[in-house]
């Protein structure tokens, strides 16, 4: 994922974007056009790049989700709380060049509570638990995020400065960025709660696979597709403002690129748990596979076209 590090142009803690207009604009020392290249650090391996992105700490969560059910809470619990405690070992294994990360941490103290909760609940309280496991982790999650907005330490900061030079920690563009990421975070959070609810309440206490999975894992994905484009959006529309040379600012078109991707999955994901008819699942399938290869080759062309003007490309196919 593109951390917010490399997508930064504030020059310290003193300016703000507000203060910036094209009549008046700051010596070029105060107001570099970017900071240090990604490529400038030592490349990060595939593991580096899972254990660190955002979405890596929503996994266990997910995970719940699908082994959450009757007569499974304490396999839910203990199964999420390791696979918390493995990320989080993998992704401090060097702690001395690190943050520890707020959500990691989160995801190791619920499980831990549930665990308990198991030890000393009832099965009465236990079933209802079970019932409303959903609307709970994902309210644990929105709290957890509005919280660290409120009290200005927004969750993703602490992904942004695992990458990113001291001296921007404090530079108003830099907190914006990770306030309005980790806002869209909760959002999603939120959206997946009351998905869970609708699931309760209209499939007479039963979670459905798409008000339980579908639309709960879109959420997600949205806010990490945004993670990716709203720093370099962001970057070059500033840019912009003030007149300085920049690449076009990333197209919202990337917000919806994985949406086909993921439709085809969920079209072969009903057939196997039969949520869905045969039909239905390969239509479903066949014509977001069409919709996804369409949508790639259009990316390519683009970013064909701006090579040949020289200009670089704002979106990426994928």
């Amino acid at each position: 994922m593109s951390p917010p590090h490399d997508l930064l142009i504030s020059g310290g803690a003193s300016q703000t974007m507000t203060t910036i207009e094209p009549h008046h604009r700051p010596p070029a020392t105060e107001f570099p056009t970017a900071l240090p290249a990604a490529s400038a650090r030592p490349k990060a391996n595939l593991l580096d790049v899972i254990v660190n992105s955002v979405f890596a700490g929503m996994v266990p969560w997910i995970v719940h989700g699908f082994l959450s059910g009757p007569g499974r809470f304490e396999l839910a619990a203990w199964t999420c709380f390791g696979l918390s405690l493995t990320l989080f070992l993998l992704t401090n294994r060097h702690a001395g060049k690190r943050r520890i990360l707020p959500l990691e941490v989160f995801d190791i103290a619920w499980f831990v509570l549930l665990i308990g909760v198991g030890y000393v609940a009832s099965d009465a309280q236990i079933d209802w638990f079970e019932d409303w496991s959903g609307e709970l982790s994902f309210g644990a999650l929105a709290a957890f995020v509005f919280i660290g907005i409120l009290r200005r330490r927004p969750f993703t900061l602490a992904y942004a400065k695992r990458e990113t030079p001291p001296e921007m920690w404090t530079s108003p563009l830099f907190i914006s960025i990770s306030t309005r990421i980790s806002l869209v975070w909760g959002l999603s959070f939120v959206f997946g709660a009351l998905s869970s609810l609708a699931g309760y309440l209209f499939n007479h206490g039963g979670n459905t696979f798409w008000t339980g999975w579908v639309l709960q894992i879109a959420a997600n994905l949205f806010a990490l597709a945004f993670t990716e484009w709203y720093p370099q959006w962001k970057r070059a529309t500033v840019l912009q403002r003030v007149g300085k040379p920049t690449e076009p600012p990333a197209s919202a078109f990337a917000l919806v690129i994985w949406v086909p991707g993921f439709l085809a999955v969920v079209g072969i994901a009903g057939i196997l748990t039969d949520a869905v008819s045969t039909s239905t699942g390969a239509w479903i399938s066949g014509i977001s596979a069409l919709v996804w290869v369409r949508m790639n080759s259009e990316l390519r062309r683009r970013a064909a076209a701006a090579a040949a003007a020289g200009t670089p490309s704002a979106t990426r196919a994928g």
